[in-house]
């Protein structure tokens, strides 16, 4: 699952997006993910759930402040209810700032010919509309 990581405010976040490709309605996806206190001190770090209901967040968010170099572990489950692209995000609170983590669910058709598209083109800029 491409995504990469991104560090911003301390944190190290991997990967840096959730992306669920050619998902099938019914079907039940999942992904992990981390953020991992690079600060010098410990930080407070809290995921906050998506709205939307196909996707879920599962993660014990820690009482206590995190100590540097340690890392907060989560899965994100994509339950896809019917053949449609859906976006959402995660909010990461670190201290008192706010960031977001997106999600991205395809449906399979779309996401294989944009998968294609990037392979032939070197880069794709295409969103499909139905």
């Amino acid at each position: 699952m491409p995504g990469g990581r991104r560090d911003v405010l301390g944190v190290r976040i991997a990967p840096a997006l959730l992306r669920f490709g050619a998902a099938l309605p019914g079907r039940r996806y999942r992904a992990a993910l981390s953020v991992r206190n690079l600060r010098a001190g410990s930080c407070r770090l809290c995921l906050l759930p998506p709205r939307r209901p196909q996707f879920k967040l599962i993660v014990e968010n820690p009482e206590k402040p995190v100590a540097p170099g340690l890392q907060v572990k989560a899965v994100v489950e994509y339950y896809p209810e019917s053949e449609e692209d859906l976006e959402d995000r995660l909010l990461l609170l670190i201290e008192e700032d706010v960031v977001d983590i997106p999600l991205f669910g395809y449906e399979a058709q779309k996401f294989i010919f944009c998968y294609y598209c990037g392979k032939f083109a070197n880069t794709c800029h295409i969103r499909l509309h139905n």
